[in-house]
């Protein structure tokens, strides 16, 4: 796959249905679409021709070992390293993370909150500005499918040439790139969609031009996505002036939780008590009290799983107890007396006592993601729909009287 830097790629056949919009069938077939993982950061995306291979570290793979295979089969290497692939379905989610960066990208937490607070649904048009990469072009389309529409606009010429290609090549048939500079020339486009998304550096300019693209049957919404605060400013401002209500800013971030099975009696449950007790003063009601220290020690946080408290002491986490098992059935060095291969028995047997008694717990890391972007949301409503609404508040007042 091109980047913008290199020479346009040729389009590439469109599969007959594609991949990221429908599930279509389970087994592969030549022309199809298919991911070929050899690892988180080692992914490529192929079409199957007969005759073809595909070369990595791992070995050769060849596409007609790939046909007639179901999607998520892993493919042995016809080498004799014994390494292999697995045969993914495409998806927006998998392209998110393998696709060449073209310019920065939305990731799915942030095209989630976006498809939800959009009110984004099968049969929805939408405007993008800003195609970029196709991260959210492919999300979205797959959620407007099969009847919506997403029209797509991109002021680099380049971005534009490799973005239509790209679309070509992966059967997205729902939508319609354009190289357009939408700040000055505007969207082309009146009482056709429900919803805006902006992902422009000075989304304010293009605001005014979004109003006529909103239906006038229905209130419509938008959201400009933009990473400075100063241009949440600017934007806020700009949807005031032109008429747009229910303004509303959002950033998203991601918090990863740790699950890990541990002994009931080492789960965390209600407050963390401190291990070391808590001296307090005595008053002169308390002298003679001999109750010991432990007894008067205080709550000293409503902890939610974190840090010691969340470590089992007496139990063993499922890691260590993974770690020990590769050592069961290894020969011991002394007629079964080995000391480490009775530790990994033990263990052993540990686990599968964690395994029948324990709980599941959870544990929230301490770093989160770093910021993204700032969303912001607002909604429009045509003069004719407030003038219509009006008169039919006016007609029930009346009537009422």
């Amino acid at each position: 796959m091109s980047t913008a830097s290199e020479s346009l790629p040729l389009a590439a056949p469109a599969p007959a249905q594609s991949p990221f919009t429908s599930r279509g069938e389970d087994l592969i077939k030549a022309g199809d679409l298919v991911v070929l993982f050899s690892g988180p950061n080692d992914m490529v995306m192929a079409t199957i021709i007969p005759g073809k291979s595909y070369h990595t570290k791992y070995g050769e793979f060849r596409h007609d070992d790939m046909i007639g295979r179901p999607f998520g089969y892993q493919l042995p290497t016809r080498s004799r390293n014994k390494g292999f692939i697995y045969l993914l379905r495409p998806s927006p989610e998998l392209w998110t993370v393998m696709l060449p960066h073209r310019t920065q990208i939305l990731y799915i937490a942030d095209i989630a909150f976006v498809t939800q607070y959009l009110w984004l649904r099968p049969g929805s048009k939408i405007i993008e500005a800003g195609t970029g990469s196709g991260s959210f072009t492919h999300s979205v389309a797959r959620t407007v499918a099969p009847n919506g529409h997403v029209y797509s606009f991109e002021f680099n010429e380049q971005r534009a040439a490799v973005a239509i290609v790209e679309f070509a090549g992966h059967g997205l048939d729902i939508v319609t790139p354009q190289q357009r500079d939408v700040c000055q020339d505007g969207f082309g486009l009146e009482d056709t969609v429900d919803a805006v998304f902006l992902d422009l550096p000075a989304p304010w300019e293009a605001i005014p031009h979004t109003k006529k693209t909103f239906k006038k049957s229905k209130v419509g919404r938008i959201c400009c996505f933009s990473p400075c605060m100063e241009q949440v400013q600017k934007t806020c401002v700009a949807l005031h002036q032109n008429g747009f209500f229910d303004i509303k800013m959002y950033e998203t971030l991601i918090r990863h939780h740790d699950v890990r099975r541990v002994e009931f009696k080492d789960a965390p449950v209600g407050p963390v008590r401190s291990k070391k007790p808590v001296k307090r003063k005595l008053d002169e009601d308390d002298v003679g009290d001999t109750a010991p220290a432990e007894d008067n020690e205080e709550p000293s946080s409503t902890s939610d799983l974190t840090g010691d408290a969340f470590k089992s002491e007496a139990g063993v986490s499922m890691d260590i107890a993974d770690e020990a098992e590769s050592r069961v059935g290894q020969p011991s060095s002394s007629s079964g007396r080995d000391p480490h291969h009775k530790a990994a028995l033990k263990k052993q047997r540990r686990k599968e006592e964690l395994l029948k008694n324990g709980v599941w717990t959870a544990r929230h890391q301490t770093t989160v993601r770093g910021h993204t972007s700032y969303l912001t949301f607002a909604s429009y409503a045509h003069p004719s729909l407030i003038g219509e609404e009006t008169k039919d508040n006016a007609g029930e007042g009346s009537a009422n009287g």
